[in-house]
């Protein structure tokens, strides 16, 4: 079986031993980076099956790193979460940012916590892929289904991390119950919406 390959991007040296090790000891290849300049030049070379990256680098930080990822055609399908101290907001959450990620992790966070969420960003790729191939669906159909399905789990896991990051806190301020009311209903819509399509694929 071929292993999965990580890339573990952090401009500090003994975080990325950290995750590496983390990640090795689970069976997993790691490749690693100190900024986003070098992760993107290493990536082009040699593509990983997943990126978790920081956000607090310089001089191009997270965010812009994940940016220029996502802009370039042959490096957008590579999931990538997020591995940070800074707390996610309100804000973060409704930018369009947000949705170019899988998941975002707060540091600091258990060798449990991160292997779990990198196995099941990887599982939940190959799962849905393969419940569109069992369900025979057209291709304008099927990719409304792969961005319902990738919607869902990636919500859910944003509105779990946000309520965490409040309870941290210890204040649910208005704008996070806002947040959290919004998103909850959309997942709720979207899975609606999913189950739709998979009746109507039963029925044909």
């Amino acid at each position: 079986m071929v292993k999965k390959k990580i890339m573990v991007v952090d401009d500090d040296p003994s975080i990325v031993v950290i995750v590496k090790d983390m990640l090795e000891s689970e069976g997993y290849e790691t490749m690693w980076a100190y900024s986003g300049q070098e992760c993107l030049d290493k990536i082009r070379r040699e593509r990983p099956d997943l990126i978790l990256l920081d956000i607090i680098m310089e001089p191009m930080n997270g965010w812009q790193t994940l940016d220029a990822i996502k802009a370039d055609e042959n490096l957008r399908s590579i999931p990538v979460l997020m591995l940070t101290v800074v707390p996610l907001t309100p804000e973060a959450v409704k930018s369009k940012a947000i949705e170019n990620i899988e998941i975002y992790i707060v540091k600091p966070f258990s060798k449990k916590e991160l292997v779990q969420e990198v196995g099941s960003t990887l599982g939940k790729e190959e799962s849905v892929e393969s419940k569109v191939a069992s369900l025979k669906l057209g291709a304008d159909i099927a990719e409304e289904y792969k961005k319902l399905a990738k919607y869902v789990d990636r919500h859910t896991k944003l509105v779990r991390t946000l309520e965490e990051c409040c309870k941290r806190e210890g204040t649910m301020s208005t704008s996070a119950r806002t947040v959290l009311k919004i998103q909850r209903r959309l997942i709720e819509d979207c899975k609606k919406r999913i189950a739709e399509i998979e009746e109507m694929a039963k029925g044909r």
